[in-house]
């Protein structure tokens, strides 16, 4: 069943091409109410329909918002100008430090900026004359950043596809550009703007190609903004323009609960438009596209057509999928690329952000919101090399999937536990292969090559790109035609290969050793990174290394943990219940390591600081250290000063400034912590 959005905001109500007018006219100097109906109108006349063709109110009420309307948006432009405003100066001076602290990072940083004009008064003999001394100054508030980790993953994951995406979950009107890597979504820059216009765009999208002078996207994927789509097309004019499904299937939501008023009639034009943007051809597309217009809320109702025409079939091959070239399809379904993709836009841990300063916004996406985005990333691709190597290892497993990236390990590993026991299969020339299975119709199949990527007929290639039950068959039955032989148009692509620039020096060389006693040996030096001090034993068996922490003697909570590496590529976030009596144990908030993120675990401070270490080969499971917070914040201080001191006898100085901001990100969040146990605490005991 399809939730259709019955109720209209007065955020919704406006066309937003008036909305960012509004905005600029309210930066001008223009608030008033009636002053902003008038401007809005002549920008309908003379701008967007100059030739007099604009539709009437009935058929898109859009471009004739009611008093109530802009006077929501002028609230709106007055306080983000406020926000801005207050806390100008402040925030100079953190970009700033931010540009010395970060000396390899890109900024971008133009400063609000809205002073009146100076007026002279001259008395004369009858009236007093003005004369201009000074012009008003005005500039609006702009910010671009980019780390130089951003940087590295834009190079090596945005060729085939970057992701432009505007967020609502922060006051600032905000743009992320993303890209899929072989793990998530990432962010890889930053654009924020006191409001949206096509200038600010333009010029914040040419800074960031002028700082990635190899960057050149294929395709590009955004929202069905046609000012914003304009401006991509201006700064990178070889790339296509895509639209997100989402766009289309929640646009499509608002319009059919607001102005259909059958429940059937909603389903089934909503199904047909669905049917219209997933058909794999254009003449599917088309067929579909035909039983839409013999509905009859097509024939009958003229608001409907014109929604239809001129927001959504101008631009259907945006948003169709039959016009997405392979690379892209690679990119945005392999590994759940889309179930990603519409993670990532939800933008989830920008919601603590909504009602802080400017500094605190901004602060808390440079130094919480993409570190931690980064660390998912990093985190993701230790594991990714630790099952391959164990892969490797297992006597069961076929031997044509040894030699695959590690994804496809996975994928193929879960793939031939419902493969056909028995299948027919014909060589009809090089690279090119009939298979059949029992009761199923005939594949067509082939390798491709340097121009041509692979494929197959089956629906399962079809919609995804991705290794079907068909390749399997080939790849037991002809050794010669592994992965390997695919095309490297295919088999290149970044996202099935790990990414072992995100690891430091030290782990990522202890998954390039050749048997377990160098690993452990590795192990030893790599875990001192984590668990600073404690002391460790290494052990080693047929299932990998066993790894326990032992803590000091004088902790009284003292317990062993056990480590095992390689570790499982699928890890449960458990936190164990703390045995500590909570009216005496400090509370800190609950830093936790896992795949997803070091991230806050719950809104409520918990009760103590939480440490999670990846365990187990086969069982899968996570065990969970609670450490003090006072000891947290010594150990990271103590290593970040002993890098600090040793920065030479480290040759991955990349890895190094990682390394430090993740610390120093543990140590602010653990300093959160106490500073909320105290306040905690005289809440329960004012005295």
């Amino acid at each position: 069943m399809v939730h259709f959005q019955i109720e209209e905001t007065h955020r919704d109500s406006m066309d937003y091409r008036l909305v960012r007018h509004l905005c600029y006219l309210h930066h001008q100097g223009i608030n008033r109410l009636s002053e902003m109906e008038t401007a809005l109108s002549e920008y309908v006349e003379e701008t967007l329909y100059p030739s007099g063709d604009a539709p009437p109110k009935g058929i898109y009420p859009g471009l004739y918002p009611g008093k109530v309307a802009i006077q929501y948006h002028i609230n709106n432009a007055r306080c983000i100008e406020q926000l801005i405003h207050i806390d100008t100066k402040l925030f100079n001076k953190v970009v700033e430090e931010w540009r010395d602290l970060y000396p390899t990072h890109s900024f971008y940083y133009q400063a609000y900026i809205k002073e009146k004009s100076k007026i002279e008064q001259q008395e004369t003999e009858h009236h007093y004359a003005k004369d201009m001394v000074e012009p008003a100054k005005l500039q609006s508030f702009m910010f671009c950043y980019q780390s130089d980790t951003q940087q590295r993953l834009l190079s090596r994951f945005g060729q085939n596809l970057a992701v432009l995406d505007t967020t609502k979950k922060i006051p600032v009107p905000t743009y992320f550009l993303m890209v899929r890597t072989n793990t998530c979504y990432q962010v890889v820059a930053t654009i924020s703007l006191q409001f949206l216009s096509a200038t600010n765009l333009k010029q914040a999208l040419a800074f960031l190609r002028e700082v990635n002078p190899g960057w050149n996207p294929q395709c590009f994927m955004m929202h069905n903004t046609q000012q914003d789509i304009d401006v991509v097309q201006q700064v990178f004019p070889d790339a296509e323009i895509h639209i997100f499904d989402n766009c289309l299937q929640n646009s499509m939501k608002k319009w059919l609960g607001r102005n259909c008023k059958d429940e059937s009639d909603m389903e089934r034009v909503y199904q047909l438009i669905q049917a219209t943007a997933m058909s794999r051809t254009e003449e599917e597309s088309n067929q579909a596209w035909e039983k839409v217009t013999q509905l009859g809320l097509w024939r009958f109702n003229a608001s409907f057509r014109y929604y239809m025409t001129h927001t959504w079939m101008q631009s259907k091959k945006r948003w169709c999928h039959y016009s997405r070239s392979d690379p892209l399809i690679v990119t945005l379904t392999v590994n759940n690329g889309l179930e990603q993709l519409s993670s990532a836009l939800k933008h989830d841990r920008l919601d603590d952000l909504k009602t802080r300063s400017l500094t605190e916004i901004f602060s808390g996406i440079v130094s919480d919101y993409l570190p931690a985005h980064y660390c998912r990333h990093m985190s993701q691709n230790l594991v990714l090399p630790a099952l391959a190597n164990h892969t490797k290892k297992k006597s069961s497993v076929p031997s044509y999937i040894k030699n695959t990236p590690p994804l496809i390990q996975a994928h193929i590993t879960e793939l031939i536990k419902s493969m056909p026991h028995t299948a027919e299969v014909t060589k009809c020339a090089e690279g090119h292969f009939i298979v059949i299975f029992p009761d199923s119709p005939s594949c067509n199949l082939t390798y491709g090559n340097e121009l041509h990527f692979p494929s197959c007929s089956c629906p399962y290639w079809q919609e995804t790109r991705m290794i079907c039950h068909h390749f399997c068959v080939i790849f037991g039955s002809f050794p010669e035609y592994g992965w390997d032989a695919l095309s490297v148009r295919y088999i290149n692509n970044p996202i099935f290969s790990v990414d072992m620039m995100s690891l430091p020096a030290e782990i990522e060389s202890l998954f390039r050793a050749d048997n377990l006693q160098q690993q452990a040996e590795m192990a030893q030096k790599a875990l001192q990174v984590i668990v600073g001090d404690r002391s460790t034993r290494i052990e080693t068996d047929e299932n990998g290394i066993r790894m326990e922490i032992i803590e000091d003697d004088n902790d009284d909570d003292a317990t062993d943990d056990e480590i095992n590496l390689p570790v499982s590529p699928e890890i449960e976030r458990e936190n164990l219940e703390s045995s500590a009596d909570e009216e005496t144990t400090d509370v800190s908030e609950s830093i936790t390591f896992t795949d997803d993120t070091i991230l806050v675990a719950s809104d409520e401070r918990a009760v103590q600081a939480e440490m999670i270490i990846e365990t187990t080969l086969e069982s899968e499971k996570s065990l969970s250290r609670a450490i003090d917070a006072d000891q947290i914040a010594a150990k990271c201080k103590h290593h970040l000063q002993t890098l600090g001191n040793n920065v030479d006898d480290i040759s991955d100085t990349e890895s190094l400034v990682r390394l430090e901001q993740q610390l120093a990100y543990l140590v602010q969040e653990v300093e959160k912590s106490k500073d909320s146990s105290v306040s905690k605490r005289r809440k329960m005991d004012p005295d």
